[in-house]
């Protein structure tokens, strides 16, 4: 097995490359830190596997992802880099998975396991976040204490139940509450259903 790998960050280059090599133990991995040295090698080698950032050299963002689909090679997209525009972009390409590089290292692997599976395939961060831009209704803010208390308070809990379970005084309670409503710029009534639309749904 041969695969190709473009990435400029030696440390995330590495990190890859050990990865491939713990998954596919006798793969011969190029990597590379310019798109010029990776076409090169996908031109002239008999490549199974591409794994490339985006490059953002002037206006070839998708050039080695180009390369690859042209001459039907699967890749796989590793990047910070996920918005809907760059999505589209990579759609023409038929890359086999879109994973970003601030997800988790599971999904990474996934990828590299199952590239012959997959089409189009994007983490578990990116549709998160994308389902984030999408939600026609805000996110609500809470730290972990103030999370706690919408929670019981969901659970129709009483503010005096829930001072006691959490071993805090009402007043401190109650300051909690308006807190939570003056972040989120809306009533509590109004939180208690963002909370719900967002955790619940």
């Amino acid at each position: 097995m041969k695969i190709v790998l473009l990435e400029d960050h030696s440390h995330t280059l590495i990190f890859i490359r050990e990865q491939l090599l713990d998954l596919y133990p006798h793969a011969q991995v190029y990597a590379f830190a310019n798109f010029k040295e990776a076409a090169t090698c996908i031109n002239t080698k008999a490549i199974d596997l591409v794994i490339t950032d985006l490059d953002f050299d002037g206006a070839k963002e998708f050039a080695l992802v180009a390369d690859a689909h042209q001459k039907q090679i699967p890749c796989i997209i590793y990047s910070a880099h996920y918005n809907t525009s760059y999505l589209n972009k990579a759609s023409a390409y038929d890359y086999r998975a879109f994973i970003c590089k601030l997800g988790g290292i599971d999904e990474l692997r996934y990828a590299l396991k199952h590239y012959k599976e997959l089409a189009l395939y994007q983490c578990a961060f990116i549709k998160k976040q994308h389902r984030k831009e999408e939600h026609p209704i805000p996110e609500p803010i809470l730290n972990g204490i103030e999370q706690s208390i919408m929670k019981l308070l969901i659970q129709g809990k009483e503010r005096k139940e829930i001072a006691e379970r959490m071993k805090i005084k009402t007043n401190t309670l109650n300051s909690y509450i308006r807190d939570m409503v003056v972040n989120n710029h809306c009533t509590l009534y109004e939180l208690i259903h963002r909370y719900v639309a967002w955790h619940n749904g």
